[in-house]
């Protein structure tokens, strides 16, 4: 897929190239995002690559933009091994992109693993906020599990966050 938005991305980055203006993390992190939305996993793959050629450190902005895209375009595999390599180069996820793993495993039925994550940003001391308590009641919705996304809905309360209307169509 080459979007609009694709397309002015690249032309920004060959322009950027051609005037010998190297881009920083925050540039690549962008192009990278703009490829990973628009179902470009390969080119994103690439210029995360060519980033890390470069000697530029990804952040976990631009993790988070991969994995979503790994996610989001069906491949599981590789957005958990992004992940790890994530926290294996001591780079500290943020409730987004713990959000973004958890998404990914709820729309693929696996709760438990969605659990496990969810808990495991507590420990680190993360509060959920108004998306994640979203998505795992909405994945306890889908897998049937009303009572589980009922005691997620109680927690959410308890912990002071208002409900949305998308929690309320839930």
């Amino acid at each position: 897929m080459d979007t609009a938005l694709t397309t002015c991305w690249g032309r920004v980055y060959e322009e950027l190239k051609r005037n010998h203006i190297r881009p920083n993390a925050v540039t690549y992190t962008i192009l990278i995002d703009a490829y990973c939305k628009d179902g470009n996993m390969e080119d994103a793959a690439s210029l995360f690559s060519t980033m890390l050629d470069k000697g530029l450190e990804p952040n976990v902005f631009t993790y988070s933009c991969l994995i979503d895209g790994h996610f989001k375009f069906h491949d599981m595999r590789n957005a958990l091994d992004l992940h790890d390599e994530m926290l294996g180069n001591n780079i500290s996820p943020n409730i987004v992109s713990y959000s973004i793993l958890i998404d990914g495993l709820c729309k693929r039925g696996l709760m438990e693993e969605a659990l496990h994550v969810f808990y495991r940003a507590q420990e680190m001391h993360l509060l959920p906020d108004i998306v994640t308590y979203g998505i795992l009641m909405h994945g306890f919705c889908k897998a049937g599990k009303f009572s589980d996304a009922m005691t997620f809905y109680s927690q959410m309360l308890e912990d002071g966050i208002v409900p949305d209307r998308f929690i309320q169509g839930i």
